[in-house]
């Protein structure tokens, strides 16, 4: 024997010894989570990992193929589901026919809870035809062009009585009528989420009340460059008439949004709410948000979240009432929020504060800056254009001295952002550069990332620009 092909057997001896005494409770502790398609795989890792993996097969209960970047056939897939028949969440990859989705299917039916798929063109009618899922607790269903039909939600709801989220984000056809007849057949629905659907319009709130008795999660809105400008105020005064007690609320590119619709709804779901979210853009004229708005969320004392994405009508008080009534807050969002005042008040009055965003065109302020550098428990901070506008990065960065030099400065004071664990830089500002190398050598331990911000056609609006009231 050559001393290479010792020393090829010494190394393999090396790796066998070194998951022979590996405890396999924590083996399957690491492999539990885990993708089954990844598991069929590491059964080549040894003979130990593909005895516990034969052995405990029925504990894997994880199937995604929609996040496999590999090549693999479903009758590879489908192979796999027969050894790992326990799966209760299932996602699968938008190419699979209706005829062989059944299959898959009719293996793992009396275990699966969650459904997922994007971009699919499969049939309700044929699929639902012989496929009961009582089991089935999450409806996934988005991205799509398919043209959704009344015979494919009344196949949807008779072969999945017993869902309790259900989102449609981003189907087309989907609209008030088609909702409905899916609704009245789902008492036990919990959360509902469609975004991305301009055709839906206010009448789709009173239908969630009058078929919704357990709603606590609810997700609606149109596109970031075509809003929906379809649900207003008279939708909301229906949402109220909901028998249960909202724990999320999200609107997300509706234009009509604005103070008094919040008013209405912080007052009457404020003692349940946990989550609040607006999202908006400069694509098209929005509702009013003022810092005025801010003061009826002394009704939410649980609130643990909260986004108002994108308003240019806070002033001078929005940190004091921030500190005054958010004192459970966890998560802020204010992307694309001019703020001009000291967030200092935020120390004392949002102890909890784990997350700041002041992303996108935010014009943060080094008052405003230098106030959240004080905050002790904050951990992640999303910095958005710094003293400027998204569109005037290039003047700014050849300033001299440059702002990034005061940014810095911040970090250099061991009393700054004492609890910081990740900043976001924003990606497309040319002082982030800059920024990247003076921070990294001043906290070397800091993770720096970038904030993704959407990419829309057209200029962004001077802070001093007026929205509809």
């Amino acid at each position: 024997m050559t001393s290479k092909q010792m020393l090829k057997m010494e190394k393999s001896l090396q790796k066998s010894a070194l998951f022979k005494d590996f405890n396999e409770k924590i083996l399957m502790y690491i492999l539990e989570p885990i993708n089954v398609i990844t598991i069929s795989f590491l059964r080549g890792v040894c003979k130990k990992f593909n005895y516990i993996i034969c052995k405990k097969s029925n504990e894997f209960n994880y199937f995604d193929s929609l996040n496999i970047v590999s090549s693999i056939t479903n009758i590879h897939l489908l192979k796999i589901l027969q050894k790992f028949s326990n799966i209760q969440t299932f996602k699968i990859q938008p190419k699979i026919t209706t005829s062989e989705l059944s299959r898959f299917l009719d293996i793992i039916r009396p275990t699966i809870k969650e459904f997922s798929t994007q971009d699919s063109h499969i049939d309700f009618s044929k699929l639902f035809r012989t496929i009961k899922l009582p089991s089935l607790q999450r409806f996934i269903f988005s991205n799509t062009k398919k043209i959704i039909q009344d015979v494919d939600i009344r196949s949807l709801v008779e072969g999945c009585p017993n869902l309790t989220y259900l989102d449609l984000s981003n189907v087309p056809s989907i609209d008030n009528r088609l909702i409905s007849k899916a609704l009245e057949k789902l008492p036990k629905l919990e959360t509902f989420i469609l975004l991305k659907n301009v055709n839906i319009n206010y009448e789709i709130f009173l239908v969630l009340s009058l078929n919704c008795p357990v709603l606590k999660h609810l997700e609606i809105g149109g596109l970031s460059n075509e809003f929906n400008n379809n649900i207003t105020y008279e939708g909301i005064e229906s949402l109220t008439k909901l028998k249960s007690r909202l724990r999320k609320i999200k609107f997300e590119y509706c234009g009509k949004i604005g103070d008094m619709s919040i008013q209405t709804l912080v007052q009457h779901f404020g003692s349940s709410l946990e989550e609040f979210s607006v999202i908006r853009n400069y694509f098209e004229k929005v509702a009013k948000i003022s810092d005025d708005c801010l003061k009826v969320f002394q009704h939410a004392p649980n609130l643990r979240k909260l986004e108002i994405v994108y308003s240019r009508k806070f002033d001078e008080n929005i940190a004091i009432y921030l500190s005054k009534y958010f004192t459970n807050l966890r998560i802020l969002n204010l992307s694309g929020c001019p703020i001009q005042v000291s967030l200092e008040p935020l120390n004392y009055g949002c102890p909890y504060l784990d997350e700041l965003n002041l992303s996108g065109d935010s014009w943060v302020k080094k008052i405003c800056l230098l106030g959240v550098a004080k905050h002790k428990n904050l951990s992640v901070f999303h910095l958005g254009h710094f003293e400027h506008s998204d569109f005037k990065c290039q003047s700014v960065a050849c300033e001299f001295p440059p702002k990034g030099f005061y940014i810095a400065g911040l970090f250099e004071k061991p009393d700054n952002f004492v609890n910081l664990k990740i900043l976001y830089l924003e990606e497309n500002c040319d002082l982030s550069d800059f920024l990247v190398e003076k921070i990294s050598k001043i906290r070397n331990r800091l993770l720096i990332r970038f904030n993704r911000n959407e990419s829309l056609i057209g200029e962004s609006l001077d802070i001093n620009d007026d929205e509809n009231d």
